[in-house]
């Protein structure tokens, strides 16, 4: 199985690009040096196991070779480019990487999509943040309960409450289950 090499790096480009807002200020190169050596240690132990199980579990190939994660500050992280900040951690980088799986380019088969299309539509009360979270966090669910434990799931859950459209999604997928959901999907 393919599966793509992560690449940390920070980019003074990239980061004088980024729009925050003007209260932040850029941490010291110290913060930044300890911030790369713990990610780097935590993607070391799992990530492979973690891309692995994510292509099995959703049926998708991974079409990268090579993903550059780019490490700023101040900004919310997000999946292309796939970038994440200073507080965030394996988990969060997770969470961005099912994103990239489920939107890379070539890895939208009809059925995929057709089963994708029907999520939103069972969902469609459901604010399109929610509806889109909805899918993610189950395929998160089967990383933690695989690869992790119930304990970092629970803390994540606990972490997105005060994001409504995520705590919703968490709500959807406790209710009906991330097992059904997944079949759902693939």
């Amino acid at each position: 199985m393919n599966i793509p090499k992560i690449t940390f790096r920070s980019s003074r480009v990239f980061d004088v690009k980024l729009i925050r807002d003007p209260k932040w200020e850029r941490p010291a190169q110290e913060k930044f040096d300890a911030f790369f050596d713990k990610i780097k240690s935590e993607w070391n132990q799992k990530g492979s196991e973690i891309l692995e199980e994510m292509s099995l579990v959703t049926k998708l190939l991974w079409h990268e070779k090579d993903t550059t994660c780019y490490v700023t500050w101040g900004v919310n992280p997000f999946s292309d480019p796939l970038t994440i900040n200073l507080v965030s951690d394996i988990h969060v980088l997770t969470h961005e990487l099912i994103h990239r799986i489920l939107s890379q380019r070539g890895n939208n088969p009809a059925v995929f999509h057709e089963n994708w299309k029907a999520l939103m539509e069972k969902y469609a009360e459901e604010t399109q943040l929610c509806k889109t979270h909805i899918g993610v966090h189950a395929i998160h669910t089967h990383l933690y309960k695989k690869l992790f434990d119930d304990k970092a799931l629970e803390a994540n859950i606990k972490k997105s409450e005060p994001y409504s459209d995520y705590k919703r999604a968490w709500e959807i997928v406790q209710r009906d289950e991330y097992e059904n959901i997944i079949a759902e999907l693939t």
